[in-house]
């Protein structure tokens, strides 16, 4: 039997900062913020992005984990590299 894929992520309140309890291999935290609180962090901080990335799981781990699937299709992290200017 084929299991129903997540196909799309809900979000309210997207601007509003929160912590949210998620089961992510396990019960972790997960902390939303807008992507423009994150760049008004590095302007503040006279940094600039080198880098930025939104990593996935590889196609070998989701043939592993086939219910992780979602965050190939969604991506659930962000990765910023800054350097001062």
């Amino acid at each position: 039997m084929k299991t129903k894929q997540k196909c799309i992520k809900k979000i309210e309140n997207y601007l509003d900062e929160r912590v949210e309890e998620l089961n992510f291999w396990g019960k972790t935290l997960h902390y939303h913020r807008p992507l423009s609180k994150y760049m008004a962090a590095i302007e503040r901080a006279k940094m600039c992005v080198n880098s930025f990335r939104e990593p996935v799981p590889s196609k070998e781990l989701i043939d592993l984990y086939p219910e992780q699937e979602y965050h190939y299709r969604i991506p659930s992290f962000l990765v910023i590299r800054a350097k001062s200017i």
